[in-house]
């Protein structure tokens, strides 16, 4: 359902996976000999599921924004957080800059998307008129005690 807002963990689960690519990608020359070849099963695993979750991301009844976005946005956070692990420093502030940067306008674009995009939906505000849902949390309250 395009420009409506929802719920779920899957986004936030999206940005685990994209904030592991610059991870590895940081640590890549940190890597033990006997590890290189985890170190690039992990890439490769990586990679394919952003790949796989790129297109089905797009089936009916699921939140693509939730997960690209998570993805972006996770690797935007990740690529600052990791960039001390940078050995050579110039790429360290170019890559935590960059990292900085990107976040903070991924964080504008979604704001400004929210308020000026997305609109409710009607037949939601309505779903419990003001005087049945005081009732119905009062009850649940006198209930509970």
């Amino acid at each position: 359902m395009p420009d409506t807002l929802s719920v779920g963990s899957s986004g936030a689960l999206c940005g685990l996976i994209g904030a592991w690519v610059p991870f590895i990608l940081t640590t890549w020359n940190q890597t033990l000999p006997r590890d290189i070849k985890m170190r690039n099963a992990q890439l490769m695993v990586v990679v394919f599921s952003i790949v796989i979750m790129v297109p089905l991301s797009f089936v009916p009844m699921v939140d693509w924004a939730a997960h690209i976005g998570g993805t972006l946005f996770g690797f935007c956070i990740s690529a600052a957080v990791f960039a001390n692990r940078i050995q050579t420093q110039n790429w360290r502030i170019a890559t935590r800059v960059a990292g900085i940067v990107s976040s903070v306008a991924l964080l504008a674009v979604s704001v400004v998307w929210v308020f000026f995009f997305t609109k409710p939906n009607k037949e939601l505000l309505n779903l419990c008129p003001p005087p049945g849902c005081w009732v119905m949390v009062n009850r649940t309250a006198e209930g509970s005690a």
